[in-house]
Order: C-alpha cells, then sequence, then structure tokens
C-alpha cells in the first residue's frame, strides 16, 4: 500500500462499437474511500504524459471491457484495437467485465467456444486477462442459473496463459 495518491491512467472501454478512453481514476492510497473520478485533462496536469510503454511510478494502466464473447467480427475489431492500444501506450492487464462467452457460457475447459471466442481473438494480446462473470456466462441464453458454468470459467484460467 501507498502513502502517496495514485492514478489508474490509460483506462480505455471497448464495446462492439470499438474502444474510447474513459475517465481515469485519481484517488488516495489504494484500498482506501475516497477515489473520485477525474478528466483527461485534470488526469494530464497530475501525472506525466505516457508516450512510450514505459510505466510511470504507482500507475496501473489497463483495458475494461465488457460483453466481448460473440466471436464475430465486431469482437475481432475491438481485439485489434486493443491490441493497438496497448502496444502504443503499455496495458498492465486486461479486465473482461462480463458475458465473455456468449450466448451461455461454455460447459467445460475443452469447448471449442474458448478458442473462437476468447483465445483466437486476443492472440496477439500478451497480457493478463481477469474476468468478472456476467449472466451469460452461467448460462441458459442469460437467464444466468446454470451455477457451473461460471465455475468452468474460472477452472479454465488453469489451462490458459492469459
Amino acid at each position: 500500500m501507498y502513502n502517496a495518491r495514485f492514478v489508474i491512467a490509460g483506462l480505455m472501454l471497448c464495446g462492439t462499437l470499438g474502444c474510447r478512453r474513459a475517465a481515469s481514476v485519481v484517488g488516495p492510497a489504494p484500498f482506501s474511500s475516497g477515489a473520485s473520478l477525474a478528466s483527461d485533462v485534470a488526469l494530464d496536469a497530475l501525472a506525466p504524459t505516457v508516450t512510450s510503454p514505459t510505466k510511470v511510478a504507482h500507475e496501473l494502466r489497463f483495458v475494461a471491457m465488457g460483453d466481448t464473447g460473440k466471436g464475430n467480427e465486431g469482437q475481432r475489431r475491438v481485439a485489434e484495437s486493443v491490441h493497438a492500444f496497448c502496444t502504443l501506450h503499455g496495458c498492465d492487464l486486461v479486465l473482461l467485465l462480463g458475458d465473455n462467452i456468449y450466448e451461455s457460457g461454455v460447459a467445460s475447459v475443452d469447448d471449442p467456444l474458448w478458442q473462437s471466442r476468447f483465445e483466437q481473438p486476443y492472440a496477439s494480446s500478451t497480457q493478463p486477462f481477469f474476468a468478472v462473470l456476467g449472466n451469460h456466462d452461467y448460462g441458459h441464453g442469460g437467464i444466468g442459473d446454470d451455477f457451473d458454468r461460471g465455475a468452468v470459467e474460472v477452472a479454465y484460467s488453469a489451462h490458459s496463459t492469459k
């Protein structure tokens, strides 16, 4: 834990329409209350400008995206945008915000949907992925009551280098 302020910069929000820079979070030491949102302009005044993948002290750079796992052209384009952004600016991780595998999650760690809806679209990304599960990840077309499917996504972390 740091006593100094922290900056989470380079946050990208990605979806079916592509990626865009979002408001950056500026706040007190991690795990304490009182974080606030700041605009990119305010962020630039508080932190050095990052023009290369060189990491600034106390900075966490990541991409956050949800509703990603359709294995379609839109997902491929977003994956290319994530790769380009992370190559240019540097990223420490990718955060998946749920509905990672449409329409009903996956049945096993060997389910072929892992390849077409996760591994192949993000093949060029080298950052680790951290996933939050959404209702579609828990099965039944988004009803989300097949809890074994959620456990499969958690178990998959031992099967993927991502």
